[in-house]
């Protein structure tokens, strides 16, 4: 082998390259019919290292090369520890880390960490689960090949949005650990998500009810807590008796696959417990629910509709007091022009859906939830034997003050609810949205990404609950002639992935898990 060249050193694969800087870090990883920064951030390499409880760094104390390998090894700053990264581009780009204790005493690694993180625009999508993992780098946009490994070697313990940890690891004298992995490009993900990875269930929340398939037979299952497991025509199904998360382990020889999966209960009862947290919160003077915003509004509105609350007149008191500020207030928001038409359904008082009627149309702007907000709003005016043109005319109108969605350095969560906003609005605005169009083809086509496409793993900046509502609500309520579109490349159509990702939505925890549920009552109504 040869040392490394001052300008550092680019290999060539069949569609792409993978460019390395003088100091062995990556620089760029690129696909030929992309003219773009590439794939990775810059700086795929060792991070920090922790031993007994010390953090430490990776010293790098070699680099040699020739066509097509590229070695770069390290040294631990306070242990004997020896790390070499070996990378070998030919019809793919195969990795393989191995950390060599070097020492006469036995050195316990609490935790490696590897920087590893897709390029501005892109997403990545990481599956850690033991021996069984891997990782997916693709445009955000939608338009362009996956690259993307599967592990061939080695375990991995967690993905973070800096990268990949392994840990904790063992090492005897002259003990060493090897990881290896293989990148290639992939034009769609559809056959991503079988074999090796497919022993994982996408995702792993499940509602009551649902079993988890193991279809290997030659692995050992082992659960914990009180799960039953059964078999069906060779397959092992693994189903809880009570919500909550539960490990599970595929133990083989070659390694073992870790990995949690979690039932919930099913909506109605999601519901319910939501409506019951909501109205035991604060009161007026006169003991009446303050509700805290529109999204608590809408919960207990659908369950009092459901008939899921234990005593209706505490909730109806608290929808009337609610309903009461907004009126006075006059401009309401798309949630709460939702919630207006919902209570004139209920109340039969037109000054409610009077107010949400001169709301939607002093709209300036396309924001989530507009659409479903105007359906919600036609539909009340039809009932009361109102014309809905011009509420159809103000969202055909705002529909072409939408341009193109920049991507740029947006944070890709952002970027989600602006296409989201739009692909929302073309569906009512487009009656017909069946007759498929190249702006409803993009839009949906870079949505699939924020869940991986049904891939088993979870994305490496993971987006809030409250978007992921919106996203699972949207994509539920395509019609079947889009969803067609995508079941080659995806493997799955937009709708099917939605259902699967809706006991996730029903497992939130986060300060937007309210409107995120919100965002799933506003979905049944519109469907």
């Amino acid at each position: 082998m040869r040392k490394m060249p001052a300008a550092g050193l680019t290999f060539r694969l069949p569609a792409g390259s993978v460019q390395f800087d003088p100091d062995g870090r990556l620089l760029r990883v690129a696909h030929d019919s992309r003219s773009d920064g590439g794939y990775l951030a810059p700086g795929f390499g060792p991070g920090s290292l922790v031993v007994d409880g010390q953090t430490q760094d990776w010293m790098r104390v070699g680099m040699v090369s020739d066509a097509d390998e590229l070695e770069v090894s390290y040294q631990a700053t306070q242990t004997h520890l020896s790390l070499v990264i070996r990378h070998t581009v030919t019809t793919a780009w195969g990795v393989r880390l191995a950390i060599t204790n070097l020492g006469s005493e036995p050195v316990s690694i609490e935790r490696a960490s590897l920087a590893l993180r897709p390029s501005p625009g892109y997403l990545g999508w990481a599956l850690t689960a033991g021996a069984t993992a891997g990782y997916a780098v693709y445009p955000a946009d939608g338009d362009g090949p996956l690259l993307a490994w599967t592990l061939q070697w080695g375990e991995l313990a967690r993905a973070t949005t800096e990268g990949l940890e392994l840990g904790p690891i063992d090492l005897p004298p002259r003990g060493r650990y090897i990881v290896q992995w293989l990148w290639d490009f992939h034009p769609t993900p559809a056959r991503l998500g079988r074999g090796r990875l497919g022993v994982v269930p996408a995702p792993a929340v499940l509602t009551m009810g649902q079993p988890v398939e193991i279809m290997d037979e030659d692995t050992a299952l082992v659960t914990g807590g009180s799960l039953t497991v059964s078999t069906n025509e060779g397959v092992r199904e693994v189903a809880a008796e009570e919500p909550g998360p539960y490990p599970i382990e595929l133990r083989s020889g070659r390694g073992t696959t870790r990995f949690e999966v979690t039932w919930v209960r099913p909506m109605d009862q999601v519901l319910a417990r939501a409506a019951e947290q909501v109205l035991a919160g604060p009161t007026s003077a006169t003991g009446v629910t303050r509700l805290a915003d529109a999204a608590a509004a809408l919960l207990v509105q659908r369950a009092l509709a459901e008939m899921l609350v234990a005593d209706p007149e505490p909730a109806a008191d608290a929808l009337e007091l609610f309903s009461a500020g907004l009126l006075e207030r006059g401009r309401c928001d798309p949630f709460e022009v939702a919630l207006l038409c919902g209570e004139w359904t209920r109340t039969g008082d037109h000054d409610l859906v009077e107010v949400a009627r001169s709301s939607l149309l002093s709209a300036e702007a396309v924001r989530p939830g507009l659409g479903l907000a105007a359906t919600r709003l036609c539909v009340a005016l039809m009932m009361a034997g109102r014309p809905v043109t011009e509420v159809l005319d103000r969202l055909s109108l705002l529909r072409h003050t939408i341009g193109a969605v920049p991507s740029g350095r947006r944070a890709n969560e952002d970027v989600l609810r602006d296409r989201l906003a739009e692909l929302e609005l073309i569906m009512v605005v487009q009656r017909n949205i069946e007759v498929v169009g190249d702006d409803v083809l993009r839009l949906v086509g870079c949505l699939g990404g924020y869940l991986g496409y049904g891939l088993p793993g979870q994305l490496t900046e993971p987006v809030g609950d409250d978007t992921l509502g919106y996203l699972v609500t949207i994509l539920s309520l395509l019609p079947d002639e889009v969803g067609e579109n995508f079941l080659d490349s995806w493997g799955v159509t937009p709708q099917a992935l939605a259902d699967r990702y809706r006991p996730v939505v029903l497992s939130g925890h986060d300060r937007t898990h309210q409107r995120a549920l919100a965002w799933l009552v506003l979905g049944r109504q519109a469907a």
